[in-house]
C-alpha cells in the first residue's frame, strides 16, 4: 500500500485531537470498516479491496461544453472528487465538439466532452481518438427534442418548403435531424437547413426566423419554458431506441502514455455520475449552478441519467449514419476499436 494510497483512504477520516478524533470516528465504525481502514493505514493489503491508482500526472485540462450532460464532470471538480484521486483538474469550456477535437490533437487539452460522431468523423479521416468514458444514452425529449411554437408545425412533414435550425454544422442535432426528416418522407431538398450555435436557437425559434429547431439542453428547456412544444424525438426515432449520446475522449497516445490518470479521471466521474443519480435535489441544485439557469428554466429542465459504459452497437450505427449522410469521408471499421477499457461495458 502506497503512501498515496494511504492518504486517499484517510481524507474522509476526522483529523485526531489529541489522539482521540480518529479513533472516536473509528469507534462509530462498524467493526469490519474500522478495520479496513486500520489496516490500510498501517500498509497492511487487504484482500478485496479497491486500490486507488496513482496517476502519471497530476495536472489535466479538461475540455467541456455549456450542455447538461457536462454537469457530472463539473461536480465532480466541484466536490473535489479529482482532487481525491490526485488530479487538478482544469475545465476549459467551449461550444461545440468539433471544436475541442483539434484542441486535443494539438495538446492544448488533454481530454474533452464530445458526442460521438465528431470522433467517428475524425476517426474516418486518420485522426486517432477513443472514448475513456461515457456520458448518457439519449433518453427521449429529456436529450434532445425537435420544437416549434404552438401556432406553428404539429408534425415534420409539415417542414417542407420551411428553415429549421439544427445546430452546428457536423453536430449530432445536425445529423439526426436531417436522418429523422428523411424517415418522415420528407425531400431535405424542400428544407433549409440552418447550422449555427445552439445558444441562438431559442431566439431563433421565437422570433420567427426558422419554424422548429433541435436542440438540448441548456436550450431546450429555454424554449421549453417559453411555451415551445415537442413534435420529434429523432435519437429516438431513428436509432429505434436510446444511442451512445455523449463521452469523454481523449487522442490514443495519451491514452497509452497515462492509462493510470484515465483510469483516476473516469473513478472520480463515475463517484459524481452515481451520486447525481441518486439524488435529483442534488443534481438540480448542481445544474442550476452549472449552466447558470434562470428559476423559470431550472424548474422544467430535463433529468438525465448518466453512465460510464458505450455501448458498441449504438456507436456502429451511428457510424453507419455518418457515412451515408456524408459526415465520415469512409466508413469506420471496428469501432470497438476506439472504446477504451475504462469504457467498457461489464459483463
Amino acid at each position: 500500500m502506497t503512501k498515496y494510497e494511504q492518504s486517499a483512504w484517510l481524507a474522509a477520516a476526522p483529523r485526531a485531537t489529541n489522539g482521540g478524533g480518529l479513533m472516536a470516528w473509528l469507534r462509530n465504525c462498524s467493526g469490519i470498516a474500522a478495520a479496513v481502514i486500520f489496516a490500510l493505514a498501517l500498509g497492511v493489503g487487504v484482500a478485496g479491496a479497491q486500490q486507488i491508482p496513482k496517476p502519471e500526472r497530476a495536472s489535466l485540462r479538461v475540455g467541456i461544453l455549456p450542455f447538461g450532460n457536462c454537469v457530472s464532470i463539473y461536480f465532480a471538480k466541484e466536490r473535489g472528487y479529482f482532487t481525491a484521486l490526485g488530479l487538478d483538474v482544469s475545465l476549459v469550456y467551449q461550444d461545440a465538439g468539433v471544436q475541442l477535437l483539434p484542441a486535443m490533437e494539438a495538446g492544448k487539452i488533454d481530454m474533452a466532452y464530445v458526442s460521438a460522431l465528431p470522433l467517428l468523423t475524425a476517426n474516418s479521416q486518420g485522426f486517432d481518438f477513443v472514448i475513456i468514458a461515457g456520458m448518457s444514452l439519449t433518453q427521449g425529449a429529456k436529450t434532445g427534442a425537435i420544437l416549434t411554437l404552438r401556432s406553428g408545425p404539429t408534425k415534420l412533414t409539415e417542414l417542407t418548403g420551411k428553415s429549421v435550425g439544427f445546430g452546428p454544422l457536423g453536430s449530432y442535432t445536425d445529423l439526426f435531424g436531417r436522418a429523422a426528416l428523411e424517415k418522415a418522407g420528407v425531400d431535405l431538398r424542400t428544407v433549409k437547413v440552418l447550422t449555427g450555435p445552439y445558444a441562438v436557437l431559442p431566439d431563433q425559434l421565437r422570433e420567427g426566423q426558422v419554424a422548429a429547431i433541435f436542440t438540448h439542453d441548456p436550450g431546450l428547456s429555454v424554449a421549453l419554458s417559453r411555451g415551445a412544444r415537442v413534435i420529434a424525438t429523432p435519437y429516438e426515432d431513428v436509432s429505434g431506441g436510446s444511442t451512445a449520446f455523449a463521452q469523454v475522449a481523449s487522442t490514443r497516445r495519451f491514452a497509452r502514455a497515462n492509462p493510470k490518470t484515465i483510469e483516476a479521471f473516469v473513478s472520480g466521474l463515475e463517484r459524481a455520475m452515481n451520486f447525481l443519480n441518486a439524488n435529483e435535489t442534488e443534481w438540480r441544485a448542481a445544474i442550476g449552478r452549472f449552466l447558470k439557469l434562470s428559476p423559470e428554466v431550472l424548474a422544467v429542465v430535463q433529468r438525465e441519467n448518466y453512465q460510464i459504459a458505450v455501448p458498441v452497437d449504438r456507436l456502429r450505427q451511428i457510424a453507419d449514419l455518418a457515412t451515408k449522410y456524408g459526415y465520415a469521408q469512409k466508413k469506420v471499421e471496428r469501432v470497438e476499436n476506439m472504446v477504451w477499457p475504462t469504457a467498457v461495458p461489464k459483463k
